[in-house]
């Protein structure tokens, strides 16, 4: 599955939770504010990753394993940032990133396996982030991501 069709959600890895969302694929820039970020990979599938749902249905975060040829460094990168919202998982090289401050999040279901959409991308800053397509969830739920207690850019 193409993610072009669908919104893309963008975790940018900071400290701090920070999110965006893009109306469509990037090409090979993505353009956050006045920083620039470019794609690291040539396609759009770097993983697989699980939507992570509440009780209600609502999305409270993901789970996402690398499998591109940058596995090792965004891995490295993500263990290094050691922000609060990311979990790292039991097995290299995955990480689950949380919408919300409850962490108990293997009792909760999941869409998952997930393809498509999932562009990697570098700042000329160092920074980098991850994109997500959005087309396997309720336009609901999409709804719903707008609402995360996160810094959301643009």
């Amino acid at each position: 599955m193409d993610g072009s069709d669908f919104p893309l959600l963008v975790v940018v890895l900071r400290r701090q939770l920070t999110l965006a969302l893009l109306e469509s694929s990037p090409g090979e820039l993505i353009r956050l504010n006045d920083t620039k970020y470019k794609c690291s990979s040539s396609g759009d599938v770097n993983g697989f990753y699980d939507w992570i749902l509440n009780d209600n249905e609502c999305i409270v975060g993901l789970r996402f394993a690398l499998f591109s040829d940058d596995s090792d460094v965004l891995y490295g990168y993500v263990a290094m940032l050691n922000a609060e919202y990311i979990v790292l998982g039991e097995v290299k090289p995955q990480f689950t990133v949380c919408f919300s401050d409850n962490r108990n999040i293997d009792s909760f279901g999941s869409i998952g396996g997930e393809f498509g959409g999932n562009y990697l991308a570098l700042s000329y800053k160092g920074e980098r982030l991850i994109t997500f397509g959005t087309g396997a969830i309720t336009n609901v739920q999409l709804e719903s991501l707008r609402h995360i207690n996160a810094h959301w850019i643009g």
